[in-house]
């Protein structure tokens, strides 16, 4: 891995760049996740992979100055669970989308959340049960439950997209 062999301080690219080399290794490797309780919802960006890549993790946490790393045996998390950090890495995705079918989950994910956090401060249980229904509805419709009907139409490959997506996804056989 190119962060395991280079010292990821000295290896900077520009905010744009960034962004395109986070958008390809999300459109490879991240997810979006709503886990629907009782009381409340939770929303969680992800990217998971083996603990020997740690050190890209820390890379995007420590660029994004957001989230939080968790690291388990054989694997580490970068995940984002808090509303302001989610709606940070949102405005990446506003000004660079994601070129997979991922786009049309992180758009499910996006609705699920402003649904969420535009409701009042309190509701009646029946406001209630009809809001996680609806949410519950959307989350039903992502991932492998999606049925993919509608087409990306403004997909753009760069540089730095392409890269971060091969790290993601490419391997070799």
């Amino acid at each position: 891995n190119f962060f395991n062999q280079y010292n990821m301080n000295s290896f900077q690219l520009t905010d744009k760049d960034f962004a395109h080399w986070l958008v390809g290794f999300t459109d490879a490797e991240g997810c979006f996740y709503i886990k629907i309780g009782v009381k409340q919802i939770q929303f969680r960006f992800s990217i998971h992979l083996h603990i020997d890549d740690l050190l890209v993790l820390k890379y995007i946490k420590n660029r994004l100055n957001i989230g939080n790393i968790y690291k388990y045996e054989k694997s580490a998390s970068f995940e984002i669970t808090a509303k302001n950090e989610l709606v940070k890495l949102f405005e990446i995705f506003r000004i660079k989308t994601l070129n997979t079918s991922k786009y049309f989950n992180y758009l499910s994910f996006k609705e699920a959340f402003e649904l969420y956090f535009s409701k009042p401060n309190s509701l009646s249980l029946e406001e209630k049960s009809v809001l996680f229904n609806k949410i519950r509805s959307i989350k039903n419709q992502m991932n492998k439950k999606r049925v993919l009907t509608e087409q990306i139409t403004n997909i753009e490959i760069t540089a730095y997209w392409l890269l971060g997506f091969i790290e993601g996804e490419g391997s070799f056989h």
